[in-house]
């Protein structure tokens, strides 16, 4: 994405904002990813004590949204190609 298309980096948790209000992304999906994000961070800046089974929970639970982000992207794509 370009940033004329308004989208801030998607490195950045608001990035993801910004895709799925744009419609990019599905706003289900969207806010999922952004509470994983929110996960990322308290992992790698250690805000708290880490409970490994809730990180492997977790990665169990929600690994097909990041399949499902890849499909829509896609399909966005694709779309604007035409």
């Amino acid at each position: 994405f370009q940033a004329e298309d308004g989208i801030r980096d998607a490195q950045e948790s608001r990035g993801l904002g910004d895709v799925y209000k744009r419609q990019v992304i599905s706003p289900d999906l969207g806010k999922n990813l952004e509470l994983a994000v929110g996960f990322r961070n308290i992992l790698v800046h250690n805000y708290m004590e880490i409970d490994y089974e809730l990180v492997y929970e977790a990665l169990q639970e929600n690994l097909g949204q990041f399949e499902q982000f890849i499909e829509q992207i896609t399909r966005f794509i694709h779309e604007q190609r035409g």
